[in-house]
């Protein structure tokens, strides 16, 4: 008996062992940028730095669990890659000015590593985005922006092993989530912001900061899951500082442009201070969305999985006796899915279309016209509904169908980027162009 006993522990021993993932830098910096844009293609999966037909780059910046750099010389690299592509824009003088720039936080279980699925579909997204922004170039007659992306890699995937095994880290990450929220996250954002405005080496009298070649800039945050809890963790002070005491004669600022928060993983209870003090100001008719989430009606992993995760950690919290059912359904649901902060409805259509591949590996021209993706062209209907009925927020919280976004993962829809691109970030495309 001791000795099966014995075999046992050693068993389990062994197995948790071996389904922990190791804490270790997977985009090692490097002398110069990889020219692919694809794990694997030329060896680029060593490079912090990739890129692909000169107008699309993707850089890694990595963190540890309390939220750390894992090598500063990341961020460094991908600034100095901005910088150095707007000054040969500017010293060519052919009108290709800014760079279109998006930020990604991923969600539980992924990482940096080579193969995520998560670096494949954030690839696929920036290539998305520089087909739009040609076609969009082509009609305008103006020059295409460079698109660049940055991909913020945590450990989010801390065990490996069967579903149940991985689940264990559920509590965990999240813990982790909101480290890395809290760290050196926020300077990274905040110098991407830095030289996305050109406040870093441009004249401070310019309007925010900007001179007119830098204007043309777009910083688009975006976070999955555990991530739009890393991102809204990183972001949230700023844009709490900036509701509660607005400009007068200008709209309120946001971190960036733009915060898009995908399935957050993020209880409501944490986003009550910014969505009541909106509640208290009156925005001018030419304010902006600053921050902008979606979760589909069709994420179990955050309607279902999520509230029973939150109810172990029910006996560590106390609510106040005049507001514990409030308190009690915020601390347990996401924003997401608290009906309280729902603003708007989104209804994709329900004709079968070319769905997204399982590696998010496929955009190309054809696919994206195939499927009505373009600038200008309506595939979701958004409708305001409750709070945004009675007093427009720049937060919107929009709740979607299963047509949408399909569930936790597969948000790589037509529907979700029509509303992505033509509902919220045209806006900026478009006003920016008119002023160039």
């Amino acid at each position: 008996m001791a000795r099966n006993h014995a075999l046992i522990a050693v068993a389990v021993s062994t197995l948790f062992a071996s389904a922990c993932t190791s804490l270790e830098l997977y985009r090692p910096v490097t002398a110069q940028p990889c020219s692919g844009l694809s794990d694997g293609e030329r060896g680029c999966a060593i490079h912090e730095l990739q890129y692909a037909r000169g107008k699309v780059a993707l850089g890694f910046v990595e963190f540890d669990d309390f939220g750390w750099f894992q090598d500063h010389r990341q961020i460094d690299a991908v600034l100095d890659y901005i910088r150095a592509r707007q000054d040969e824009t500017q010293e060519a003088g052919d009108g290709k000015k800014g760079a279109l720039i998006f930020v990604y936080a991923h969600g539980w279980r992924h990482n940096a590593a080579i193969g995520d699925r998560d670096v494949g579909c954030f690839s696929t997204t920036l290539k998305l985005i520089d087909v739009l922004e040609q076609l969009d170039s082509a009609r305008s007659g103006d020059k295409p922006r460079r698109v660049i992306g940055v991909y913020m890699g945590w450990r989010g995937k801390s065990l490996s092993g069967p579903g149940f095994w991985e689940s264990l880290s559920f509590w965990d990450r999240k813990t982790t989530a909101e480290n890395v929220g809290l760290g050196a996250l926020t300077e990274a954002l905040t110098r991407l912001d830095d030289v996305k405005n050109g406040t870093d080496q441009t004249r401070q009298d310019s309007p925010r900061g900007m001179e007119p070649d830098r204007a043309k800039n777009l910083l688009v945050l975006m976070g999955h899951s555990f991530g739009g809890q890393v991102m809204f963790r990183a972001t949230s002070q700023f844009l709490l500082a900036n509701v509660a005491v607005p400009p007068k004669d200008q709209p309120v600022r946001g971190y960036g442009d733009l915060i898009v928060l995908i399935n957050p993983a993020l209880e409501a209870a944490q986003f009550m201070p910014l969505f009541e003090a909106a509640k208290r100001q009156t925005f001018r008719t030419d304010q902006p969305a600053l921050l902008v989430g979606l979760t589909s009606s069709a994420d179990l992993a955050t309607r279902v999985a999520f509230p029973i995760g939150r109810k172990f950690t029910w006996f560590n919290q106390d609510f106040r006796d005049d507001r514990s059912a409030e308190q009690n359904e915020a601390f347990s649901y996401t924003v997401g899915h608290f009906e309280p902060y729902r603003t708007h409805e989104a209804r994709g259509q329900e004709s079968r279309i070319d769905r997204p591949h399982p590696d998010c590996r496929f955009v190309d021209r054809a696919w994206l016209e195939g499927n009505g993706i373009d600038f200008g062209k309506n595939r979701a209907t958004v409708t305001v509904v409750g709070d945004g009925t009675r007093r427009p927020s720049p937060y919107h919280m929009i709740y979607t169908d299963g047509h949408v976004i399909l569930d936790h993962n597969d948000y790589f829809t037509p529907e979700f980027f029509d509303i992505l691109l033509n509902k919220y970030i045209r806006e900026y495309v478009s006003t920016e162009r008119r002023h160039k």
